[in-house]
């Protein structure tokens, strides 16, 4: 069978088009993150502080910042997805990372360690709000 970019590569190439300081992105579907997806679908956004290890995220340097996630609707149309991102940037909101709806995450740095970086980071994150979730706590 002949090879086949994925179908969500213009997904990436978007991130590269409208940050260009991007190297390199990463897309990728764990349960902690498919999950946070599916709670957090009706609230947009999952809202981030009060974590130390949100400094891992390029920018930021206290836990008392806000960092939030978008979870953006899925859909088999990526011109659906990317116009979603696209109204965020436009709407000047920072963008480090976003979920897709029962689906996965996407993150991106200036190379591949920081790519790395922020998804080992987000995958922490994202494991700490659900067992908050889980253990009917708050922050």
């Amino acid at each position: 069978a002949a090879l086949r970019p994925s179908a969500e590569t213009s997904l990436h190439l978007q991130i590269y088009r409208r940050l260009p300081a991007t190297g390199a992105v990463l897309h990728s579907h764990s349960r902690n993150q498919t999950v946070a997806s599916r709670l957090f679908a009706a609230d947009g956004v999952i809202p981030l502080q009060g974590w130390e290890l949100q400094k891992a995220i390029t920018g930021y340097t206290t836990h008392e910042s806000r960092l939030d996630v978008p979870v953006f609707p899925n859909s088999q149309d990526m011109r659906d997805i990317e116009a979603r991102v696209d109204a965020w940037l436009e709407a000047g909101n920072p963008l480090h990372a976003y979920l897709i709806d029962g689906h996965g995450l996407y993150t991106w740095g200036c190379g591949m360690p920081e790519a790395r970086r922020h998804l080992e980071a987000l995958e922490f994150l994202l494991a700490c709000e659900l067992d908050l979730k889980r253990l009917g706590g708050t922050p």
